[in-house]
């Protein structure tokens, strides 16, 4: 018996389906129902993504999910609450890579504050990232975070709310 080339692809593909965390599977489907403007089908998969992060217990599931909080937050007027979604996630994501000792992981959602332009944050991480690189015999890691400093900082610093009403008015930069 030979199977077709399409059988076994199909076969393949359910079986990366499977295999690949759930989380994954949701930010498809936020991404497909962005494409389609559909903000409640990307919100329902937001929050089942959200639960299959949390049951990973790993940090780039959380990084991902804020990462889509920012994509929704690109189709819709009212963005700070996307914003600050994103913001939240990434705080867990950032403990979660602490924990388990992911100078890259820290360094990853660094970057991500940054595009927040999350100074407090970005420097928080950046010292997280500093202590696990000094465990690194070998300087890499050290040479990693010193580089992810000089390209966020600046970015951070300058990602920031230009205009002081911005703070107390921050969806007033959205236009209609």
């Amino acid at each position: 018996m030979s199977r077709s080339p399409r059988r076994l692809s199909t076969a393949a593909e359910a079986l990366a389906e499977e295999t690949s965390p759930g989380w994954e599977t949701s930010v498809d489907a936020i991404d497909q129902a962005l494409a389609t403007c559909n903000i409640s089908g990307a919100e329902i998969a937001w929050r089942n993504g959200y639960g299959a992060a949390i049951r990973s217990r790993q940090w780039e599931g959380l990084l991902a999910l804020g990462e889509a909080s920012l994509r929704i937050a690109d189709c819709v007027h009212l963005r700070q609450p996307y914003r600050a979604r994103a913001r939240e996630v990434w705080r867990d994501a950032l403990f979660r890579a602490r924990k388990q000792r992911s100078v890259d992981g820290v360094l990853k959602i660094t970057e991500a504050f940054a595009t927040l332009g999350d100074t407090d944050a970005v420097i928080q991480a950046l010292r997280i990232a500093d202590r696990l690189a000094a465990d690194d015999a070998t300087g890499d890691a050290r040479r990693r975070v010193a580089a992810t400093r000089e390209h966020v900082l600046p970015a951070a610093r300058t990602g920031g709310l230009a205009d002081p009403l911005l703070l107390l008015f921050p969806d007033a930069a959205v236009g209609p």
